[in-house]
């Protein structure tokens, strides 16, 4: 248990370590494009995407997009929570340089908070409204489920996101993780029958 305790939380270090390098990235992408430093190298961007960034020109404008839109705490927020942009957006009037705000506390953005970022992001959700259709949580186990389903599918996301933007040494510890994530998730499966 204190080998998954330590591996989880370089988990989370590496996740923190990567939301703001990848918004770094982000910001190098758009000063690349933005001053079209790009046409040294290639006669257009699409061309330098695929060719140098080996990138589709699509994932670095979704990128560059993304931190016009949200800033670069988005990119650290997907990387601790796996929330989404639209997720983002609709919370973002409780997230600050300083944390999640939430009741009077600030959850601060490093990874021994994940789990309670985590719970914020939830409560964020409801208190700022779900889309339409989606209920709020409920104390019940049957709720607790749903719930469970929806940060895996933000983690999911996070996890795409991420592999958009990452390097081919990121994919491969990326990769790594997923493959730790997925042990553990089986071995919890087997536990709770």
């Amino acid at each position: 248990m204190l080998e998954l305790g330590v591996t989880l939380g370089q988990r989370r270090a590496f996740g923190m370590v990567a939301g703001r390098c990848s918004a770094a990235q982000a910001e190098c992408l758009r000063k690349i494009r933005d001053e079209k430093a790009y046409l040294k190298f290639a006669p257009n961007w699409e061309e330098f995407c695929t060719g140098h960034l080996k990138i589709a020109k699509r994932s670095a404008d979704r990128t560059i997009a993304l931190l016009k839109k949200h800033g670069p705490l988005y990119f650290e927020m997907a990387a601790l929570t796996g929330i989404t942009p639209a997720e983002f957006a609709r919370i973002a009037p409780a997230i600050h340089k300083d944390g999640i705000h939430i009741g009077g506390d600030v959850i601060a953005l490093i990874p021994e908070n994940a789990s309670r970022a985590l719970d914020a992001v939830a409560h964020l959700r409801t208190q700022f409204g779900a889309p339409a259709g989606e209920s709020s949580v409920t104390a019940s186990a049957e709720g607790q489920i749903r719930d469970l389903k929806k940060r895996g599918r933000l983690l999911c996301q996070g996890v795409r996101a991420v592999a958009e933007i990452a390097g081919p040494l990121e994919r491969e510890s990326l990769a790594a993780t997923l493959r730790e994530l997925q042990q553990t998730i089986g071995r919890l499966g087997l536990e709770i029958r």
